[in-house]
C-alpha cells in the first residue's frame, strides 16, 4: 500500500522553472553569457526562447523581450 507521501508526489504537478530561478542556477560564466546575450542584438528573441527551452526553461518570446528589456535592451 502507498504511503500518503507517494500518493502526493504521484499528484504533484512538475513546477517549470522561470527565467529568474534557471539564471540563478547557472555557474558564473554561464550567467554572464546569458546577461551579455540579453543585450547582444546579434541574438534574436526567438534564438534565446529555444536556448532556453532546451535548457527546461518555459518561456515564450514575450517574456524574453521582457527580461532583455530589463536589462537595458532596446530594439533600434
Amino acid at each position: 500500500m502507498a504511503t500518503l507521501q507517494d500518493s502526493l508526489k504521484q499528484h504533484r504537478k512538475p513546477v517549470k522553472v522561470s527565467i529568474r530561478q534557471w539564471i540563478a542556477q547557472l555557474d558564473d560564466d554561464d550567467r554572464k553569457a546569458i546577461e551579455a546575450a540579453a543585450v547582444d542584438p546579434g541574438f534574436t528573441n526567438a534564438a534565446l526562447v529555444q536556448v532556453m527551452r532546451e535548457a527546461g526553461v518555459s518561456v515564450g518570446k514575450d517574456t524574453v523581450a521582457a527580461w532583455r528589456g530589463d536589462h537595458g535592451f532596446a530594439r533600434q
